[in-house]
């Protein structure tokens, strides 16, 4: 009988590069490293990078709260299991680093990325040309687009609020929905929802409960659940074209 090849990872500190900061303390980057069948491959960590992002980090008067690397280091162990358990027999190392460039993304960033030329056409349409440049200029590793289209929502007029909607294709409502779920689910500062939480079957019916609870209807339900589907499969199409 022959015997199985043994998959074997781990994630350490890379002190053959410079150190950065994260949110105040210097260390090296995160990385990944993972054998199989005697090759290894070597990666940086998409949790580090995501989490040391300066919208992560927020101040409560003279505290601030950030993300821990022991917390970072966490969530790649459960992630890269994950990863191990889906593809049982079948992986490789290339099918690892493809379901890890998947399931690792957060539906959150994904969803601002896919919104932010949309609101920038938005503005543009309706004649507000200096409004579209400073939507353009969103910093999304400093900002949060949930906060500016709440500021949005209590300065527009219902039917200006209802034109923006068809701009993010469906896209702009399921955000707001996801994002403020993800709050209500999740302690500060960790505020991301992964593809691979997603897929989990009780956080689907967990946000489903959600937006029963919000009031929302089961149409209006329907077409929200359409709308995450469709942003997972873009995110699919993207890392399997490489540009994750």
């Amino acid at each position: 009988m022959q015997r199985p090849y043994k998959i074997t990872y781990k994630t350490y500190f890379n002190d053959r590069l410079k150190e950065v900061d994260f949110h105040g303390a210097q260390t090296y980057p995160l990385y990944v490293q993972v054998t199989y069948r005697k090759k290894t491959i070597f990666f940086k960590s998409y949790y580090f990078d995501l989490l040391s992002q300066e919208r992560y980090a927020y101040r409560i008067g003279r505290k601030v709260i950030a993300p821990k690397l022991k917390d970072v280091i966490g969530f790649e162990l459960k992630l890269i299991q994950f990863i191990v358990e889906q593809l049982g027999d079948a992986i490789t190392l290339e099918a690892f680093k493809e379901a890890y460039n998947f399931y690792g993304q957060d539906l959150c960033s994904y969803a601002e990325k896919m919104l932010v030329p949309n609101l920038f056409l938005y503005f543009k349409d309706i004649d507000c040309p200096s409004f579209a440049w400073a939507v353009a200029a969103f910093n999304q590793k400093k900002n949060v687009l949930y906060d500016l289209l709440l500021d949005m929502k209590k300065l527009f007029a219902d039917d200006a609020w209802k034109r923006l909607i068809p701009y993010g294709d469906r896209v702009t409502i399921s955000y707001l929905e996801m994002y403020a779920f993800v709050i209500s689910k999740r302690k500060k500062p960790y505020w991301f929802l992964t593809i691979m939480e997603w897929e989990k079957e009780e956080v689907a019916e967990e946000f489903r409960a959600y937006l029963s609870g919000v009031e929302i209807g089961e149409k209006e339900q329907d077409r929200i659940i359409k709308s995450m589907n469709k942003l997972i499969a873009y995110v699919k199409e993207e890392v399997a074209n490489g540009f994750s």
